[in-house]
């Protein structure tokens, strides 16, 4: 009687089981398009307004943010339990970034600790002119950026270069700053090394080598647009003549702390070396740090419980030295960068509740069904990531979630995707350094001692060149169409309609 009973209890065992999971399981509302434009206004106003005009604590006002998107959540349906997975899954996604973070803030302090830096800083007081510092932090930087493939390593490790040399030579440290920020992102852009670079061909679903063409159309003339601005800027960047004496005192301070040598730029070798072989960020990092590491044993004389302080804390001088020498060489180490950690976990679990819930989709798809032309379709995804970088401070959901959005549209169109990929890093790759609420940006902000408002101006590139990519396509320049071989032709006038 017991078998016969568990039998028909069992009979249908998928059925019973398909049964207590839809009455267990909460239907999740998709928010509609009103909902979606007043959660994602209340966040811009929200964050810009503390931020830049009331001058609120970050940290505090992203917490709230994330409550309030929570409550909002769990009132489209949500579990508490699916709110932080949601939260977790994208802090977790994040950790590659926050890596290399960590990786750059100790190469800081290592570059120092070995004498990288300050032999950099030495030879560039010796040779180079300040009227030429502009041009010059642009070109470097760019070299570098595509090299490393990172624009954060760029601006840990040139930038803090150029920076000192600004502040020594009377060069004006907003524009220095834009000058190695415009440099970086171009190398970011561009590197086949770069996560976005990566990240946005594979969202788009085109080859690297596709992506990284199409960007070159639009890419090389705002590059040469920049390159001329600041090339006629030289003068103009120079705002008060430092005195001979005064630049020769830093030198004189550097030497005697630091042992001044060649050798001190392997390092920088090593990352060129493994930069050319494409190995990722994290190597190149990590190498560079090791071969710092050595260089500060047998050439700096330091002790390996100093090179593990240096880590944690950075480099600290511990003489009687001039402000301005302090300034350049007690930087660096991983608890420097603990407050840069936390505001990047919180705007990710922002943007993340943002896009996992549909807010972001919502108001995406309702303008999207709009768009009747290439040019418009063009413009409409470079907004539409830069909405999506400001929404989220960060460059790689927007990369995502646009390119997944706009795939549909560009090949009903006739569109070729490696446009929509290019697009996708015009908006966010580009934009994110300027967004004052960015991880990105206030780590370059703290990296190279100058705030975000003060910079944006100078930061050309990264404005200019989504310009540029827009103004192209309504002229019908550089847009890609795709055949039904598969294969790319360009649009010509008479495809304009």
């Amino acid at each position: 009687m017991f078998n016969l009973q568990n039998n028909k209890t069992n009979r249908h065992p998928e059925l019973s089981e398909g049964m207590t999971e839809i009455m267990t399981h909460k239907v999740h509302q998709v928010p509609h398009f009103a909902l979606s434009c007043i959660v994602l206004l209340s966040t811009f106003a929200s964050i810009s307004l503390g931020l830049l005009v009331f001058h609120w604590n970050i940290d505090g006002l992203l917490l709230i943010l994330i409550f309030a998107l929570c409550l909002v959540t769990w009132k489209l349906g949500y579990s508490f339990n699916e709110i932080i997975k949601m939260i977790i899954g994208e802090v977790v996604n994040s950790l590659p970034a926050l890596f290399i973070l960590m990786f750059v803030s100790i190469t800081i302090g290592c570059w120092i600790l070995s004498g990288t830096i300050p032999t950099m800083i030495s030879l560039g007081l010796e040779y180079l002119e300040p009227e030429s510092l502009l041009l010059t932090t642009f070109i470097i930087s760019s070299l570098t950026s595509v090299i490393l493939g990172s624009s954060w390593g760029t601006i840990g490790t040139i930038g803090l270069v150029v920076i000192s040399l600004a502040q020594a030579s009377g060069v004006s440290v907003a524009m220095t700053a834009g000058a190695v920020i415009s440099g970086a992102c171009f190398g970011d852009k561009i590197s086949p090394l770069s996560d976005t670079t990566n990240l946005a061909s594979l969202a788009s679903n085109v080859s690297l080598s596709q992506h990284i063409r199409s960007m070159l159309l639009t890419t090389i003339p705002a590059y040469i647009i920049v390159f001329l601005i600041f090339l006629s800027w030289g003068d103009y960047a120079v705002h008060e003549v430092v005195p001979a004496s005064n630049i020769a005192s830093l030198q004189e301070e550097l030497q005697s702390e630091f042992l001044i040598s060649p050798i001190t730029f392997l390092p920088v070798l090593v990352l060129i070396v493994l930069g050319c072989m494409r190995k990722g960020a994290l190597v190149i990092l990590a190498a560079g740090i090791c071969t710092s590491g050595i260089i500060a044993f047998f050439l700096q004389g330091v002790r390996f419980t100093e090179f593990l302080q240096v880590i944690d804390y950075g480099y600290q001088s511990v003489g009687e030295h001039s402000d301005i020498f302090l300034q350049i060489v007690n930087r660096g180490g991983v608890m420097s960068m603990m407050s840069i950690f936390v505001f990047t976990m919180l705007v990710i679990s922002v943007g993340g509740l943002l896009n996992h819930v549909g807010f972001l989709r919502v108001v995406v798809q309702y303008f999207v069904e709009k768009i009747q032309r290439p040019a418009g379709v063009v413009a409409s995804t470079i907004v539409t990531t830069m909405v999506c970088a400001m929404a989220t401070g960060d460059s790689y959901m927007p990369i995502i979630l646009t390119g997944k959005l706009f795939q549909d549209i560009y090949n009903k169109m006739g569109i070729h995707r490696s446009v929509l990929s290019r697009c996708c890093e015009d908006g966010a790759t580009l934009f994110v350094p300027i967004i004052p609420w960015s991880a990105t940006a206030i780590y370059f902000s703290g990296a190279l001692g100058v705030a975000t408002i003060e910079y944006l101006p100078y930061a050309i590139f990264c404005w200019l060149n989504p310009i540029v990519s827009i103004f192209m396509s309504f002229c019908t320049i550089g847009l890609i169409s795709c055949n039904e071989d598969g294969s790319q032709r360009f649009f010509f006038q008479n495809n304009r309609q």
